[in-house]
C-alpha cells in the first residue's frame, strides 16, 4: 500500500512539473518561437482591419439616384436665333442697316 502511495505522489509531482512547464511556456511566447513586438501586432490588425474594410465596400449596394430636375438647356439654334433677334433689335435701335 505505502509502494502505491508513493508511486501516485510521484505521478502528481510529474503532473506538477508539466503544468509549470506549460505555464512557463505560455507566459514566454519568446521561448516558443515567437517573437512578436508591438509594431507586428499593429501591422497584423492593420491588415486585418483593411481586409474587413475592403469586404464590406466591395459587398456595398450602390446609393440611391437623385431625382434632381436639371434646368431644361437652350438648343443652340435656339441661342443662335435669340442672339440674331437681338442683335437686330440692336442694329434697328440704333439706325444702323444690315
Amino acid at each position: 500500500n505505502i509502494d502505491k502511495v508513493d508511486q501516485t505522489m510521484d505521478e502528481i509531482r510529474e503532473q506538477m512539473d508539466l503544468a509549470t512547464e506549460v505555464s512557463t511556456a505560455i507566459s514566454q511566447p519568446e521561448l516558443m518561437g515567437l517573437s512578436l513586438n508591438d509594431s507586428d501586432i499593429m501591422e497584423e490588425l492593420e491588415l486585418l482591419e483593411q481586409e474587413q474594410l475592403d469586404k464590406q465596400i466591395l459587398s456595398a449596394e450602390n446609393p440611391p439616384l437623385s431625382s434632381i430636375k436639371l434646368p431644361q438647356v437652350k438648343q443652340q439654334s435656339q441661342v443662335e436665333e435669340d442672339e440674331d433677334a437681338e442683335l437686330a433689335e440692336l442694329r434697328e435701335s440704333m439706325g444702323i442697316a444690315n
